[in-house]
């Protein structure tokens, strides 16, 4: 899954389009302007909050899939709960190995989280896209089970389940960077 590529495609193909491109780090351009929304730390402070909430001892993670980008979630989130207590095991696993489909299935969420919880974890950070839907649903059949959400504010999945959600604020940076090109400021780079 690159989407940083298929940008840069775009882009080059369409030089008079300007181009944001959101968690692409390095390809920014005369025509993309390349954001980077630093993860590790919203994931730090989940892992904080998994470790300080968790009754049984164990939390876990889900991702949509492995990439580089999603290495500083599951990294930020294993340092904060090992901030709290390098004792708590942090269950790891992928919606999907490689591939975007992790992101779009929310019954192979719900199985791991599932998995997850039967093998003890209570709180779940799930990474997953619109497969967190899944997570949610799995977390609401029995009590004590929480997620923390990833984003957006998922709360409205799952009140009573989801602890908290690691917000982005993507809307900020799309914010900027439509003034910008309205105002005539808009420059290519890296931000």
């Amino acid at each position: 899954y690159d989407k940083a590529g298929f940008t840069q495609a775009l882009a080059k193909e369409h030089p008079d389009i300007r181009f944001l491109a959101i968690d692409q780090t390095g390809i920014g351009s005369g025509n993309v302007r390349a954001y980077e929304i630093t993860s590790y730390g919203e994931s730090y402070l989940a892992g904080v909050l998994a470790a300080s909430a968790t009754k049984t001892g164990r939390v876990g993670i889900i991702l949509g899939t492995q990439s580089a980008l999603l290495e500083a979630f599951r990294l930020g989130y294993i340092d904060g709960v090992d901030a709290v207590n390098a004792t708590i095991p942090v269950e790891r696993a992928y919606g999907r190995d490689n591939s975007a489909a992790g992101f779009y299935d929310p019954d192979r969420a719900a199985e791991i989280t599932g998995g997850m919880y039967a093998n003890g974890a209570d709180v779940v950070y799930a990474i997953a896209g619109y497969s967190n839907i899944g997570a949610v649903r799995e977390a609401k059949t029995a009590p004590g089970r929480y997620i923390i959400g990833v984003d957006s504010d998922q709360t409205y999945l799952g009140p009573g389940v989801v602890l908290a959600s690691a917000v982005k604020r993507v809307d900020r940076v799309v914010y900027t960077g439509i003034a910008e090109y309205i105002n005539g400021s808009f420059t290519g780079g890296d931000e």
